[in-house]
Order: C-alpha cells, then structure tokens, then sequence
C-alpha cells in the first residue's frame, strides 16, 4: 500500500476530529437538542481518536519499510518497528474502555447503571492485557505460538513486530500468550457487545453496532485472519462522517424525545422540552417518593411516559449510600 494513501487519508481524519473537538467543546449544553448532541460527542470523540492515532502509527511503520511476513520472524524486527507496534497494541488495549464510556456517559441516564460494571470490566481487560504483553516480553514462562503454526494469519508470534501481509496490508503480531484473547478478538468484541443496550441508540450504540458488525463480517470475511484489524481501522472515517452531519440528522429526534445532556446527571433526568416542569419539580418528587415505595413507582412512571429518564442514578446512588432508600430496594 505505500505510505502516501495513509498520510492523505490521515490528513483528513485529521482535520475531521479537529473540527469535531472544537466544536463539541464550545456547544451550549441544554440550549437546543441540536447542541446537547454535539455536547454529547465529547465522550465519543476519544474513541475515534484513537482509531486516528493507530492510522498515524500505520503510516510511520509503512515508511520503515516493514519485511514481508513470509520471511520475517525468525530474522528479528527492527526497534522502532517493535516500539510502534507495542504503542498500537496499548491504544488497542484501551479501545473497549473508550467504547463502553462512550455509551455509557451519553444519552438516558439509565445508561449509567446499564453500563457500570462493563465499564468496570473493561478497565480491568485493558490492565490485564498491558500485564500479560508485559510478562511476555520480560522473559516471564508463557507459552509462545509461532506464525507458521497458524498459516501465518495468527495476531500472536514468537515476537512484537509489524510485517507486510501477503495481501498487501499491514499484519502486526505481538510477543503473546498462546491462550490469551487478544486485543481485537474475542474479549474485544464481547466487552463491546454490552453498549448495544445504551439508548437512544442514534447517540453511540447505533454507530458503535455498525462498526461490530462490519468488523465481524469482515472478520470472517477473509478467514479470521489478524489483517481484518488493520483493514477494518480505517472505516471510522465513516464515523467521523457520521458525527459532524449528527446534530442537524437527529436534532428534531432530540427535541421530541427529551434528550438529556452528555452527562447522566447533568439535566436530572428532565425531558428538555418539558415546558414548566423544571428539575426542582424532579428533585421534590423523588425526594417525597423516597418516603413512599408507592410513590415512587408513580414517578417512575410519569418520567417514563414523559419521554423521559426513568431514574436519576446519581441521586438514587447518593441515597443509597446515605441510606435513604435502602427500604425501596
């Protein structure tokens, strides 16, 4: 592929995400749907910056002049293509965390309570996934695959090296346990599965099922081979596309539906067109409703047909903790 396609096309990606940066940044949150939107984006925009870091990455290992793969792993790597393909493999590390926070840190405040624990989870994936590279290369008793054991289409090797696939694309392989779930595999996929709940799905999980499913097809596409991760890298330009036409497409959506600002506890839980309901009027129906189960399923369901979040996770969550509610769970 050569190293001018990915510069140009970096380039682009570039000037997209800058845009985008600048103007999530000076949005007004609240002032239209339009604007909580792109409010909103700041909790996606990490995501895709790092898909444009590992392109960046991609364009300085072509110009290194990377060795065909058939000829390769037994000859050693060179240090500054070793050194690049460890830094791609901890921007790939912390991929699921940025997705999960994506959805969870947008839309309904539900999404809060939906997606803490895979959160969670996904912190913890991407520090074990660090330590299990780490003991590798350090020389710790793991067991090692060589490429030729997987018809040279494995993402694991006996060391971390980017090479020239025999299609033509980049093909990077990491000093790796045999029995450990990579990056772009299977613990990947699965962490990211659970954002697919997070609602409204035009926010982020649309965007972000589209992008599993693409990466799944093409997965399987070319026979589970480790090139789907380089080839599927470059469709989150796509993404960048979606993201600065977002706000104008969904903006009508935004307003009927009432949808909240970026931040779960930001708007409290109050449909942005609900007229004289204010989030005072919210904060005094919870607080009678934690007196009364009763009342609080009524305000549950009123939140509910209004449009609106149906619970308020950072004030149930301060209650809990203060034992307010506790006699409601």
């Amino acid at each position: 592929m050569g190293i001018a396609f990915p510069l140009a096309f970096g380039s682009l990606e570039l000037i997209a995400v800058t845009y985008l940066s600048w103007r999530t940044l000076r949005a007004r949150q609240g002032s239209s749907g339009a604007a909580n939107i792109a409010y909103a984006q700041r909790w996606i925009l990490p995501l895709f910056a790092s898909a444009f870091l590992i392109e960046v990455l991609e364009a300085v290992l072509w110009a290194g002049e990377p060795r065909r793969i058939g000829e390769a792993e037994h000859e050693g790597c060179t240090r500054g293509n070793a050194a690049l393909t460890r830094l791609a493999y901890v921007v790939l590390c912390a991929q699921p965390l940025l997705i999960v926070t994506a959805a969870r840190h947008t839309g309904y405040s539900t999404n809060m309570l939906l997606l803490k624990v895979p959160e969670a989870i996904s912190l913890v994936y991407g520090a074990v996934c660090l330590g299990a590279l780490l003991r590798s290369e350090l020389g710790g008793n793991v067991e090692l695959l060589s490429l030729a054991s997987s018809n040279v289409s494995s993402d694991r090797g006996l060391a971390t090296c980017t090479y020239v696939s025999e299609h033509g694309y980049l093909h990077s392989v990491f000093r790796q346990g045999a029995g450990y779930p990579m990056p772009c595999g299977v613990g990947y996929f699965v962490l990211a599965l659970g954002t697919l709940w997070a609602r409204p799905w035009w926010v982020a999980s649309g965007l972000l099922g589209v992008y599993l499913g693409v990466y799944t097809l093409l997965h399987m596409a070319i026979g589970f081979s480790a090139i789907s991760g380089p080839i599927w890298s470059w469709s989150p330009a796509g993404g960048l596309v979606f993201l600065i036409a977002q706000p104008r497409l969904f903006a009508h959506h935004a307003e009927a539906e009432g949808f909240p600002a970026a931040h779960a506890g930001a708007t409290d839980g109050v449909p942005a067109g609900a007229g004289a309901r204010t989030q005072a009027d919210g904060a005094r129906e919870r607080a009678d409703a934690v007196g009364s189960p009763g009342q609080a399923s009524s305000v549950n369901d009123d939140k509910s047909a209004s449009g609106s979040s149906v619970t308020d996770i950072h004030y149930y969550d301060e209650a809990y903790r203060t034992g307010q509610v506790r006699e409601l769970i």
